[in-house]
């Protein structure tokens, strides 16, 4: 009896050391992540996402904070759709709702819908584009990187693509999400103290300091305030800043 325990934990770590050098090489099809299952093909998926992913890391704080801010009925508008993993979980908390995903590189589309469809995950639409303040229906220059979390409209490093927009007015007004999740690399600092975010209950976003000016940061928690939408302290962490809807008080 004495020696099993030993065994058993060492064959446990013999597998879990096989399967992680099985993923990073990818001769495995996927790996589970948050009970999503994560396909493991495409070259958007390199290494470091890979290892990520094996070791518990990959946008913890982002899921953690939607988890705690998703509700089974919310509609969710998310800016940078990346992986999916975020789209998949907010998608399944919202069980009884619907996400609108927006991503601006195109290669991300196609592994994307392949995760949700893997997943049986159908309240989710998917559109390549960015959303703008002003009138959509152009273009801007999308810079991209090789590792796809850091394609950005704001760091002007990369392959140069031309990326479809669409007026912020119009999807808040069509779509009308009581919560947001935004993550774009940076575009946050120009972008949400635009929108008008009377719709919203309450917010998922990760800023960017290393991108955006202590001003620019500023102005973003200044923004949510206009609307009551204040930090949720307990639910956000590192870069991530989880916002919910606070009524004032009346004197």
């Amino acid at each position: 009896m004495g020696l099993r325990r030993p065994f058993r934990e060492w064959r446990l770590k013999e597998e879990r050391r096989k399967f992680y050098h099985a993923a990073i090489n990818r001769s495995v099809n996927s790996v589970r992540y948050h009970g999503v299952d994560v396909p493991l093909a495409g070259d958007h998926m390199i290494r470091p996402i890979i290892e990520q992913l094996l070791n518990d890391s990959y946008e913890v704080p982002e899921i953690n904070a939607l988890n705690a801010v998703v509700r089974s009925d919310d509609s969710v508008l998310e800016l940078g759709t990346g992986l999916g993993i975020v789209t998949a979980l907010a998608a399944r908390a919202a069980s009884k709702g619907k996400v609108l995903t927006f991503e601006a590189n195109p290669a991300l589309i196609s592994p994307a819908s392949t995760l949700f469809a893997q997943n049986g995950i159908s309240n989710i639409e998917a559109r390549h584009g960015v959303i703008v303040d002003g009138e959509g229906g152009g273009t801007l220059p999308f810079y991209l990187n090789p590792s796809f979390a850091e394609g950005s409209l704001a760091t002007k490093i990369g392959q140069v693509i031309e990326v479809p927009t669409c007026a912020a007015a119009d999807i808040l007004s069509s779509f009308r999400p009581n919560v947001l999740i935004c993550d774009i690399e940076g575009a946050e600092g120009d972008l949400l103290p635009a929108l008008d975010l009377t719709c919203l209950r309450a917010a998922v976003i990760e800023l960017h300091p290393h991108i955006l000016s202590r001003q620019a940061v500023a102005g973003i928690y200044q923004h949510m305030s206009k609307y009551d939408l204040y930090p949720a302290i307990e639910h956000s962490s590192g870069t991530v800043v989880a916002f919910e809807r606070i009524v004032p008080i009346s004197p």
